[in-house]
């Protein structure tokens, strides 16, 4: 017997609720963030909220998300850090409007991942959530 996948869903727009939809009936264990509280969408999937400890709003208009601070940007990707050690898949799909994609995922932390692991990058035509998309 093999343990499930552990998938990290990082943006919970229509594209990364598809992707934690996907992974759940694949049989993953799925965790989720967005920088908008949009929670009890992501637990009423299945999967786990990944809360990142700092006070901001992300709202932005039309049901996207606005630039973060960079104070946040850092508490963020040391969170997404320690969380993505543990998982074998991320699937990155946040973007903003007319701007450049977020970066979420820093090399530093996909050096912390298990060897073999996957990371699917959505949001690579604005340059991609990785740093090293």
């Amino acid at each position: 017997k093999y343990p499930p996948a552990q998938t990290f869903v990082l943006g919970c727009g229509v594209a990364g609720l598809a992707a934690i939809g996907t992974s759940k009936a694949l049989g993953s264990v799925v965790r989720a963030w967005d920088v908008r509280d949009v929670s009890d969408q992501v637990h009423s999937m299945g999967a786990k909220w990944v809360k990142v400890d700092f006070k901001e709003s992300g709202e932005g208009t039309g049901g996207y998300a606005k630039e973060s601070s960079d104070a946040f940007k850092k508490v963020q990707q040391e969170t997404f850090k320690a969380v993505l050690k543990e998982c074998d898949i991320a699937i990155s799909t946040a973007a903003i409007p007319g701007r450049p994609s977020p970066l979420l995922i820093t090399k530093d932390a996909v050096a912390v991942m298990k060897p073999g692991s996957v990371i699917v990058d959505l949001a690579a035509v604005g340059g991609g959530n990785c740093e090293l998309t």
